[in-house]
């Protein structure tokens, strides 16, 4: 087996394990405040990550040149974290997905504002289409809630911000932190609110969000092994969009809910052009 066919079976495990954490959340968010669910996650995560980086490697695994970096990946990737939590009270679990897909449009426009990177009329044109099918998904008709989708589009726009760090940070920096500083932002941002409102978790409730936390630290390290036994990301990249699969599946089973022909159309397009553009970024 080629280490490309070893970093797309970890992405898609990375992908599932991510979608049963959503999954997760979207269950407890349903009583739990979206701070208080933060501040479980945060900790059982920073806990995690930090013993699996000492374990791993020492103190190596927590030393960089960049810090300021990390923060500011870690302070963009709470925010997106709290945009979803809320999406996820107002969408189904594939409506979520469809809009999470404009993630892909959002990093080259960043990746075109702070780098200069060549976008090209046939990325743009690609991009164009990819709004094109999110303002049809918004139409009334189609009664999918503006708020949830509105939060989602806004998540992707800032979690792209927080790949603009991985740019300028070099390829040997320790993949804990990367980890680490997300749900150690997680922590420290969300403990001020979380006892504000607080509900008293039940043990299966306390279980699940401290089992979500040390899963995103799990989720995380599998992504990060995948794109570095990659030859490059838009060899797996264009996996992430298996989530789709497990967004519908768990849907159904879980909530109940069913895809409309609608939303997997607009997912269709959405895939096809997020996969056109990143395999134009391998080309350039």
């Amino acid at each position: 087996m080629s280490q490309n066919h070893i970093a797309i079976i970890y992405l898609c495990l990375g992908m599932f394990l991510a979608s049963v954490a959503d999954t997760v959340s979207k269950y407890l968010v349903v009583r739990i405040p979206i701070f208080e669910m933060l501040f479980f996650f945060g900790l059982s995560g920073v806990i995690f990550t930090a013993l699996y980086g000492a374990i791993k490697k020492g103190r190596a695994a927590f030393k960089s040149n960049h810090y300021k970096w990390h923060l500011l990946r870690g302070v963009s990737f709470v925010a997106s974290g709290a945009l979803n939590i809320f999406a996820l009270t107002r969408l189904q679990l594939d409506q979520f997905y469809l809009f999470g897909f404009t993630n892909a449009f959002w990093i080259a426009i960043v990746g075109y504002l702070f780098f200069k990177d060549e976008i090209g009329w046939r990325r743009f044109i690609a991009i164009m289409i990819g709004f094109a099918t999110i303002v049809y998904m918004l139409n009334p008709s189609l009664e999918i809630d503006l708020l949830g989708a509105g939060a989602m589009l806004l998540s992707a726009l800032v979690q792209a911000f927080g790949f603009v760090p991985v740019r300028v940070m070099p390829q040997d920096e320790s993949k804990v932190l990367f980890g680490l500083s997300r749900m150690g932002v997680t922590l420290v941002a969300a403990a001020p609110f979380a006892f504000t409102g607080f509900i008293a978790p039940t043990v299966l409730e306390l279980i699940l969000m401290l089992g979500v936390g040390a899963l995103y630290s799990v989720i995380m390290v599998l992504f990060s092994v995948a794109y570095l036994k990659a030859s490059s990301s838009a060899v797996v990249a264009p996996f992430n969009y298996s989530q789709m699969i497990w967004g519908v599946v768990f849907g159904y089973l879980i909530f109940g809910d069913m895809p409309t022909a609608e939303v997997i159309m607009g997912s269709a397009i959405l895939m096809f052009t997020g996969i056109y553009i990143i395999r134009m970024e391998r080309k350039s």
